[in-house]
């Protein structure tokens, strides 16, 4: 397979790089998102990365990078932790969603297609940089941001794709901060405005992350987490989602002790 121009559109290569791994074998669940943070990190390693105006999100990246202190900037690579670490989140996030699928009475076939595109979530963390996904405190309001422009970096990344699934993992990339009640961000939609897999990928997203430990904080106990699904029914979640979580409670759980939480791993 011949690769695209080092200068065509960052969703082409991811293209290229999914398709060229897919001849290789099946792939695993997560090895589409996984396999995009790795080559984007040797893009960057290598200088291949397209220059600002051919590439929003190194645009949005270098941006980023321009608003911090100088100590606090890098060259865009992100650390092995920074990825080892996204991995596990992404794996979780991606059982998860799979099982909110079929709970929601989705067809296997469905529920392993968002299985595939919700750990694309946060591809845009790529955009972010290391002193900001590794603070070992809360963000200042400058910082959040920044962190905040992941969602539409992630976007970029894979919009110019042909391919489904990365069409798809770009709606989600862009979506999955909104909140049911319009409160959200990067455009405040709200209800069914938000695509359901966005909806199905922000619940599985936040369940993860509470019950992650983080640079900043700890995991959080799961009474706790019981108690914010609870307060963000109808707010921040999809209803129907969050009564799916909770009567199955059980179920997530065992994703948990599947794929454990590593000490200081970020959600």
């Amino acid at each position: 397979m011949t690769p695209p121009d080092p200068s065509s559109p960052m969703g082409e290569r991811l293209e290229h790089f999914w398709r060229s791994r897919k001849e290789e074998g099946e792939l695993q669940t997560t090895e589409i998102p996984i396999s995009m943070l790795m080559a984007l990190d040797k893009m960057v390693q290598n200088g291949t990365i397209p220059s600002p105006a051919e590439s929003e999100a190194e645009n949005l990246r270098q941006s980023a990078e321009s608003r911090l202190d100088p100590a606090q900037q890098a060259n865009g690579r992100k650390s092995a932790m920074t990825v080892r670490d996204l991995s596990g989140h992404l794996k979780r996030v991606a059982a998860y969603a799979k099982l909110l699928a079929l709970k929601l009475g989705m067809g296997e076939k469905e529920a392993n297609f968002i299985k595939q595109i919700a750990p694309m979530h946060d591809i845009g963390k790529w955009a972010i940089p290391e002193a900001i996904l590794q603070k070992p405190s809360t963000l200042t309001p400058e910082e959040w941001e920044i962190m905040k422009t992941h969602t539409q970096a992630g976007y970029e990344m894979l919009k110019d794709s042909k391919l489904d699934v990365l069409q798809m993992g770009a709606l989600v990339a862009v979506q999955h901060q909104e909140k049911f009640d319009g409160t959200g961000y990067p455009k405040g939609l709200k209800g069914e405005e938000i695509h359901i897999y966005s909806r199905i990928t922000t619940v599985a997203d936040v369940f993860d992350a509470l019950g992650s430990e983080r640079s900043y904080k700890q995991a959080w106990a799961t009474v706790d987490i019981i108690q914010y699904f609870a307060e963000g029914r109808g707010t921040h979640f999809d209803p129907q989602l969050v009564d799916l979580l909770l009567v199955n409670l059980e179920e997530f759980l065992a994703i948990r002790r599947d794929f454990p939480v590593a000490p200081g791993e970020p959600g």
